[in-house]
């Protein structure tokens, strides 16, 4: 598929998917300290409700992301993409509801738990169609690009959820979340009928191709290459270990970062908000270009490295600095 004009439309109903997704996901961030007011709860309880809110979102996410990616190269991708898209969609909606009511944790936790089934994995989804259409030195950049235009809804969230929730009532901004979800699964129902559209015009070439590399390995009396599985390799286990570091210290200070800079520093929600979107305004061009990088040298190594490394320097200077 690489070579067509299409991929582009792709990628931006890509980006859009995430966009809308990244814009619920962090609502209760940025409304934090509003949220808390509005549901009347005292500190010690909220603050375990409020970051179980967050257990509960990653969850599902231990096993789906790995299951998902196993559906999706056996099954039809399309379906697949529309049916986890429609999950966070619901869960923003349960959200919401759960706040106006003002009817308990127990509405809100199974809105982020439902939000949670289809998140993790829509971005796999994504990902996964990406590589179909996108390949060599242009795939890291249209990955990137692609959550580079997710990063967008975060930064929208961060800077328009509080003017709302000052402007008119707290429900209300999780119910403009919700919408951003539905501009999530508008997007991911294109992006799903496009590709599985797209893919028919190859399926006869790589069945006929298929056939004949089978064909050619049984006259040989040789089995096709990679036709039996092979365990993780030392390499994907140390990525995959990394990843589970950086996004356990990641989520934990992005989740509480807006609780954080009102009690250390006296912000109101407006000005937290604005300053929580910084890094994700910074990521919204340094994302694409990294990837460019990374596709132009093939440092991938040093890269990790150096993120690693200011990544401790400026939880350092959070924790340090008065």
């Amino acid at each position: 598929m690489k070579g067509e004009p299409k991929r582009w439309f792709i990628l931006i109903l890509g980006g859009l998917a995430l966009f809308g997704l990244n814009y619920a996901l962090d609502n209760p961030t940025v409304l934090n300290r509003q949220l808390q007011l509005y549901l009347e709860i005292d500190d010690s309880t909220y603050h375990y409700q409020f970051n179980l809110l967050y257990t509960l979102y990653s969850l599902p996410n231990i096993a789906l992301p790995f299951l998902a990616g196993l559906l999706f190269s056996r099954f039809d991708t399309g379906k697949l993409l529309m049916a986890f898209s429609l999950f966070p969609a619901i869960g923003q909606c349960l959200l919401a509801e759960g706040i106006l009511r003002k009817g308990g944790f127990g509405l809100l936790g199974a809105g982020r738990a439902v939000m949670g089934i289809g998140g993790e994995s829509l971005s796999v989804a994504i990902n996964f169609i990406l590589t179909k259409w996108f390949k060599g030195k242009e795939l890291a950049l249209a990955i990137g690009l692609a959550h580079s235009i997710g990063r967008l809804g975060t930064i929208a969230n961060f800077n328009i959820s509080p003017i709302i929730a000052e402007s008119t009532e707290l429900p209300t901004a999780f119910w403009i979340g919700f919408l951003a979800t539905l501009l999530s699964l508008i997007a991911s129902v294109s992006l799903g009928y496009i590709h599985k559209q797209s893919e028919y015009k190859y399926i006869s070439a790589r069945n006929i191709l298929k056939s004949k590399i089978v064909t050619e390995a049984s006259s040989d009396n040789q089995r096709p290459e990679n036709a039996d599985p092979k365990p993780f390799s030392i390499g994907f286990i140390i990525l995959a270990s990394v990843y589970f570091c950086y996004s356990g210290i990641a989520s934990a200070f992005s989740s509480n970062l807006g609780a954080f800079l009102h009690r250390r520093y006296g912000f109101d929600p407006l000005t937290s908000g604005t300053l929580m979107s910084i890094p994700d305004l910074m990521a919204l061009f340094l994302i694409p270009l990294f990837g460019l990088f990374v596709d132009i040298t093939g440092w991938r190594g040093f890269v990790m490295i150096c993120c690693g490394t200011l990544t401790l320097l400026i939880h350092l200077l959070w924790g340090l600095a008065d």
